[in-house]
């Protein structure tokens, strides 16, 4: 009888507990640790509604921390979790600035179409990590309307509103990309080292090739750390050419060297990192679409083990992760534009360059299978998600080349301060520009973005939805 009674009893507080978390899940919609990339793409009730990226202050006002409900007095009807933890991920200000502006230069304004109004009062808004510090974003919409030196002849055809031509590949229709991806075709594979990688370049002396259908892998010629290898594609010459198949191959060959390169070096190979420069902007040596694999003994490479840490001290201060908390955070905000069965991608409140960075970000189920047979597969649908971005962000944001990085978990299972599957990329300005994208503000300061992430998100879902790769979509396209 009592045994009884004590059974009741816990399967009353059992079901209150699942009716409780229940009502948390159906009052989020922001999903939490668990699976925060089950958010429908559709679902416009689970974000924040926030008419541009200036109010976003107006969401997290000063102050406001986890499970504070003073955000509430706002009328977002938004989740009271949700706004609280990004407010406890960010710190937000706005600022406000008063020009006064002379004659002369108001009609320079007016006879280049730019309205003198909206810059004799403009509203910036900083964005800055609370736990990854040196991560920020200044945006200012008048930032985009300087006179500058920049803009190649006929910039205003680039990206934007452009549809994708037929079939695979990353060209767009703008007139202008549509120049570059022809000149590009025209260029002869010289050097002829990526073309003919076997006879021409260098291999690992434990390693050796490693060759797929879409990808051959080899040794750096100039190594930064002793596991330094390339993973470069075997039947396209133009980055613009490179097709979802391409991506996926060279993806699942760098998953293959990383434990290649275990396996003949030893276990304290653990560090995983790759990254990808497409196109002389992009820093790229040579034209050949080629990414570059590293691992490392004691810790990640450079930034990516600031990233971990990072997360640790958020991990020690709320018993969450970090990562899955920040892919939340962004969604909540309608910031998030492709998703597929482990990856979500979005824009990045913060930025490393002069234009709207990209994080595509692994769940938690993940984080362990980088050196299981399932790996395999993960890095196949990375490579799938990376060409959705590349395709969309050549389309709508007018990327031309690119830079990127990513970070994959440990191989020796995770410990302290763990790391999921997380790329970033960024757009690096236009082929033919004549000026830099990055300056000191990028290298030493403040990111500046000049343009609004959320109208910029909202493009991209559209674009992936209207070519058949949104987020619904489970094809290898």
């Amino acid at each position: 009888m009592r045994r009884d009674r004590a059974l009741c009893l816990s399967l009353l507080l059992l079901a209150t507990l699942l009716l409780s978390s229940r009502h948390w899940w159906q009052r989020s919609d922001v999903r939490r640790v668990a699976a925060p990339f089950l958010i429908s793409l559709s679902d416009a009730h689970a974000r924040a509604h926030l008419p541009s990226l200036d109010a976003l202050p107006e969401l997290i006002p000063d102050g406001v921390r986890l499970h504070d409900a003073a955000w509430a007095r706002k009328d977002w009807r938004v989740p009271e979790e949700a706004a609280a933890l990004t407010a406890l991920l960010y710190d937000v200000e706005r600022t406000v600035a008063y020009s006064a502006i002379p004659p002369q230069m108001r009609r320079k304004l007016e006879a280049s179409g730019r309205a003198p109004h909206r810059f004799a009062v403009q509203q910036c808004v900083t964005i800055g990590g609370r736990f990854l510090s040196s991560e920020a974003l200044s945006f200012n919409r008048v930032r985009s309307l300087r006179f500058t030196h920049a803009a190649p002849k006929g910039a205003e055809a680039r990206g934007g509103h452009a549809a994708a031509e037929a079939g695979e590949g990353v060209e767009v229709a703008a007139p202008r990309q549509r120049e570059l991806v022809a000149s590009l075709d025209q260029q002869s594979c010289q050097p002829a080292d990526l073309c003919d990688p076997l006879n021409w370049t260098m291999a690992d002396a434990s390693i050796g090739y490693l060759q797929n259908e879409r990808a051959v892998a080899f040794a750096n010629m100039g190594r930064v750390t002793a596991l330094h290898g390339v993973v470069v594609a075997r039947h396209v010459r133009s980055p613009l050419r490179l097709k979802s198949s391409d991506l996926r191959g060279m993806f699942a060959l760098a998953h293959a060297w990383f434990l290649a390169a275990r396996a003949a070096h030893g276990a304290a190979a653990t560090f995983p990192t790759l990254s990808f420069d497409s196109l002389r902007t992009g820093g790229a040596s040579m034209l050949h679409p080629h990414l570059q694999t590293r691992l490392g003994r004691r810790r990640y490479a450079g930034k990516w083990q600031g990233v971990r840490d990072g997360a640790a001290r958020y991990a020690e201060l709320t018993g969450r992760p970090y990562h899955q908390d920040v892919a939340a955070a962004h969604a909540f905000l309608g910031l998030h534009f492709v998703r597929t069965d482990h990856f979500v991608g979005y824009l990045s409140l913060t930025s490393a360059g002069a234009a709207a960075q990209v994080e595509i970000v692994g769940d938690t189920r993940a984080e362990e299978l980088l050196s299981s047979a399932r790996g395999a597969t993960l890095a196949v649908e990375l490579g799938a998600v990376f060409y959705r971005v590349l395709r969309a962000a050549h389309a709508e944001l007018g990327w031309d080349g690119f830079s990127a990085s990513c970070a994959l978990p440990p191989l020796d299972g995770g410990g302290p301060g763990g790391m999921p599957w997380i790329c970033r990329m960024v757009g690096r300005g236009s082929y033919d520009s004549v000026v830099s994208d990055i300056s000191a503000n990028e290298l030493f300061e403040l990111p500046v973005v000049p343009i609004d992430l959320l109208d910029a998100a909202s493009r991209l879902r559209r674009y992936l939805l209207s070519v058949g790769l949104s987020a619904a979509d489970r094809s290898d396209a």
